[in-house]
């Protein structure tokens, strides 16, 4: 049986409560890591945040080296239909990743791949299978 924390949110400037579901911090980075991958601007604002970073790096080893653990952890997480659309996104973005640009080219030049585009929306349909309805 799973277990949820139900954690009661006040909107500012609304009058009606949101009430967000968390199953767990290990899916929420997932979903956080999918975010950062599916959206430029995230991925500039990232930088900006954090000027020392080497983004580039960062995006590629937040996924391979951070979340991606193919082991019991990852099953215990997501639903089956979940499992399927991250493994499938782990192929996609591992066969993709050694035809970027090197980071020592800066965010911008990964910007402009048309392998991190093709990362970069794979990334955003992946992310809409682990979010509610879809969003």
């Amino acid at each position: 049986m799973q277990k949820f924390r139900v954690i009661l949110a006040v909107i500012p400037q609304s009058e009606n409560p949101k009430v967000v579901v968390a199953k767990d911090s290990f899916r929420d980075s997932a979903i956080q890591i999918l975010e950062l991958l599916s959206s430029l601007k995230a991925q500039n604002d990232y930088k900006k945040n954090v000027p020392l970073a080497d983004v580039p790096t960062e995006l590629v080893c937040m996924w391979f080296d951070d979340f991606w653990h193919p082991d019991d952890t990852l099953k215990k997480h997501f639903q089956p239909h979940e499992l399927s659309a991250l493994t499938a996104f782990h192929h996609f973005f591992e066969a993709r990743v050694d035809y970027l640009p090197s980071s020592t080219e800066g965010l911008e030049a990964l910007h402009s791949s048309s392998k991190w585009s093709e990362i970069v929306d794979k990334a955003a349909q992946t992310l809409k299978t682990l979010l509610p309805d879809g969003q």
